[in-house]
């Protein structure tokens, strides 16, 4: 049996933090609630599916899922997209378990992931799931980089230079990402 440590969950949502921008500060401010005390990690579970036992049920997407944003508190079939009326009833009701499914972009391929998962069963990928999922992929770092060039053409109009630099290096990095992906 895979045992998980509440060190473990601490570090995957700094990890999560640091990696993926989340849409609004809520979001980073109730994942930090969270994990701020082992008291409270205990009751936290990371999840990929939900079952009908689970009570209080957290959905949240990163900026770079298929939703971006996007933010649903499930309590006992009441759904709230509000991260503050979830904090208010977690912190209210701090014996309760709280379990979080997290969308992220290459979260299938993400060890980090299937270290802190409370998964009931592996799912198993199938070539066209593993296929879809690196066109997804791609299909993001493109979009990033169409942006990325629209930002540097209005850096450029505008004369800002330093943000010229910043937006330049973003290019770079993410053209990098998707010349190593092919």
């Amino acid at each position: 049996m895979h045992v998980i440590t509440t060190e473990m969950k601490k570090e995957f949502v700094k990890w999560l933090l640091n990696t993926y921008q989340l849409a609004q500060k809520e979001h980073t401010w109730l994942l930090n609630y969270l994990s701020s005390t082992n008291e409270q990690l205990e009751k936290v579970h990371f999840v990929d599916v939900f079952e009908d036992t689970h009570k209080k049920r957290i959905i949240l997407h990163t900026n770079c899922s298929h939703k971006p944003g996007h933010f649903e508190f499930n309590l006992n079939g009441n759904i709230l997209g509000e991260p503050e009326k979830t904090f208010h009833n977690i912190r209210r009701n701090p014996e309760e378990h709280v379990f979080v499914k997290l969308i992220y972009r290459d979260k299938a391929q993400s060890m980090e992931w299937g270290d802190i998962c409370e998964a009931y069963s592996t799912p198993k990928f199938t070539g066209f799931e593993v296929a879809a999922q690196l066109i997804l992929d791609q299909s993001f770092e493109t979009f990033n980089i169409m942006q990325l060039q629209k930002e540097i053409d209005n850096a450029l109009e505008t004369g800002d230079k330093a943000l010229f630099m910043k937006l330049t290096d973003q290019l770079l990095h993410t053209e990098n990402k998707l010349v190593k992906s092919f």
